[in-house]
């Protein structure tokens, strides 16, 4: 039986020598098990490592309503990712966020590039490793070489002017054994695309997307000098589809958990 109003914050444990990124969990812990406080909630917080047999007798232990997965990397490595959900759903535990599977094929940047391609979502030209060693990228320079896993811009090489210089730099990779350290196999290439980046994260509630959300997205492109209309966005959004919002980024409820419960 789960204890009512028990929340577990789980989370990658931190090395001492982690990189930046990585130690920012440490304060998106602090500031969750504070916003779950102030809703009535007892939040506890539990490190994740390799050790997922120690993991699974901590939350059976403590037997929450849900858990609030924070796991974005395990010992370190951003490929480990998915452990966190995989062992949640063996334990029949609700949590939030993205399934198992989605987890997955989204931390792949190949695999989710190819699953974009087919459902006919444009994303930039890119080779595999071998394939560009082979007969070399089969689309224009400059290029940019990046960590098949690795999450925001870890991994990623500098930009390559032409196809003479990507080839040397790659042929120049060698296997690594160290830990933390991305094999020769686990980089692809990609055309480079003019331009600045931005991540928006869209909500799905109990009835989808929603205006607010939406006109809420647009406000706030507008805000930093970028024009971009609400029509552009609910388009955008209705090619991804509800299914594949709900995947790039979901929320937990805490009802439904409490009745599944």
């Amino acid at each position: 039986m789960h204890r009512k109003n028990r929340i577990v914050v789980l989370f990658g444990q931190v090395h001492a020598d982690a990189r930046p990124d990585e130690q920012d969990v440490l304060v998106e812990v602090e500031q969750v098990c504070g916003a779950l406080r102030t809703l009535g909630y007892e939040p506890i917080s539990v490190p994740l490592t390799l050790d997922l047999g120690s993991a699974a007798d901590r939350l059976l232990e403590l037997r929450p309503t849900a858990v609030f997965n924070l796991v974005e990397s395990v010992d370190g490595q951003d490929r480990l990712l998915y452990l966190a959900t995989t062992l949640l759903d063996y334990l029949g535990l609700a949590y939030t966020g993205s399934p198992s599977e989605a987890m997955f094929l989204s931390s792949n940047k190949v695999l989710a590039k190819r699953l974009l391609d087919r459902a006919g979502i444009p994303t930039p030209e890119w080779a595999g490793l071998e394939e560009a060693l082979a007969d070399g990228p089969g689309f224009d320079p400059p290029y940019l070489v990046k960590s098949v896993w690795d999450n925001a811009s870890q991994g990623l090489e500098r930009l390559f002017p032409d196809r003479d210089q990507l080839l040397d730099r790659l042929s120049a990779r060698t296997f690594s054994t160290a830990a933390h350290s991305p094999r020769r196999e686990d980089v692809f290439v990609e055309s480079y695309i003019e331009g600045r980046e931005f991540n928006i994260s869209v909500l799905e509630g109990r009835h989808g997307t929603g205006n607010r959300s939406k006109t809420a997205v647009a406000e706030g492109l507008s805000r930093r000098g970028i024009g971009i209309d609400e029509k552009e966005v609910v388009a955008a959004q209705n090619t991804l589809g509800q299914s594949h919002l709900h995947e790039l980024h979901g929320h937990l409820d805490f009802r439904r958990a409490e009745k599944s419960g």
